[in-house]
C-alpha cells in the first residue's frame, strides 16, 4: 500500500504531465508539469499503469473493466466519483447516517429548550380534551376540531416552539458548516462539505445558502426533505438540491 501523501506526481503514461493522487487513488485530473513544453498533440488516454485502472481520464465519465474492444478498461457516460482535484465524493449511505445523527442531536436540544412552551401547549390540549369528554358525557357542547387552536396559551406555545426549532436548526447547521465544514454527524462519519471546484471551507455565505434550500423549507414542507435527500441518487455530482445554489459537495475524508 502506498504511503505517499496527496499531491501532483509525474504521469508516466503522458510525458510532460502530472496526475493528482488523493492519498488512496489516482484522479482523472492531469496538468502540464511545471516547465514542460506545450503539447503538440492530444495524448492518448492513460492506461492502468498511470491510474491504477478503473478510472476515467475525462471528467463526467466513469470507467468499468471489460468493455468490448478495450480489455480491462472502458469508458461510459456516468456520474462523477471525485471532485476535479481528486477528492472522493461521499455516498448516500454515509450522508444518511450523518443526517440521522444530526437530527437526533437537534431533537434533544430543541426539546430541552422548548420545555417552557411545551407545558403551555399540553395545558391547552388538556382543556380541549376536557371539553370533548364533557360533550361525550352530555354535560357540554361538542367542540369544533379548530377550537384547540383558540385555547388559552396554545398559539403562544406553538409560536415559541417553532421559533426555538428554527433558531436551533439554523445555528447548528450554518455555524458548523461555515466554521468546520462539517456538522457533528458528518465529522463522526468522516465527511466534509466543500465547494465543487476548490478544496476550501464553504464559509458563511455558502453555509447560509445550503440551509436556506434544505432545512428551512423542510421545516415548512416536511416532504421536501425527502426529495432533497434522494436527489443525490441520480445527480451527476452526487449533489442534493441544497448543494446546487452554493455549488458544494460532500467528500469523504477517510475510508
Amino acid at each position: 500500500m502506498s504511503t505517499r501523501p496527496p499531491g501532483w506526481y509525474p504521469d508516466s503514461s503522458v510525458p510532460g504531465h502530472e496526475r493528482w493522487w488523493d492519498g488512496g487513488t489516482w484522479s482523472h485530473v492531469t496538468r502540464p508539469a511545471p516547465g514542460a513544453p506545450p503539447a503538440t498533440s492530444t495524448p492518448a488516454p492513460p492506461g492502468p499503469a498511470a491510474g491504477g485502472g478503473g478510472y476515467s481520464p475525462y471528467p463526467g465519465y466513469s470507467s468499468y473493466p471489460g468493455m468490448p474492444g478495450v480489455p480491462g478498461q472502458g469508458m461510459a457516460p456516468g456520474r462523477a466519483v471525485t471532485t476535479p482535484d481528486g477528492a472522493p465524493l461521499a455516498g448516500p449511505g454515509r450522508r444518511l447516517v450523518a443526517r440521522l445523527i444530526d437530527g437526533t442531536i437537534l431533537l434533544v436540544i430543541t426539546i430541552t429548550l422548548s420545555l417552557p412552551f411545551l407545558s403551555g401547549l399540553f395545558d391547552a390540549i388538556r382543556l380541549y380534551i376536557d371539553k370533548v369528554n364533557a360533550a361525550a358525557a352530555g354535560t357540554g357542547p361538542q367542540p369544533s376540531p379548530f377550537d384547540l387552536y383558540t385555547e388559552p396559551g396554545f398559539a403562544s406555545a406553538w409560536v415559541g416552539i417553532t421559533a426555538v426549532q428554527i433558531g436551533v436548526n439554523a445555528l447548528y447547521y450554518v455555524a458548523f458548516i461555515a466554521l468546520r465544514g462539517a456538522t457533528p454527524g458528518k465529522l463522526a462519519l468522516g465527511l466534509r462539505v466543500r465547494p465543487w471546484a476548490v478544496d476550501a471551507r464553504p464559509g458563511w455565505g455558502k453555509a447560509i445558502q445550503r440551509w436556506a434550500t434544505t432545512d428551512l423549507p423542510s421545516l415548512i414542507v416536511p416532504l421536501y426533505q425527502l426529495l432533497d435527500d434522494l436527489w443525490l441518487l441520480w445527480d451527476a455530482r452526487r449533489q442534493c438540491i441544497h448543494d446546487k445554489w452554493p455549488d458544494t459537495v460532500v467528500i469523504r475524508t477517510r475510508n
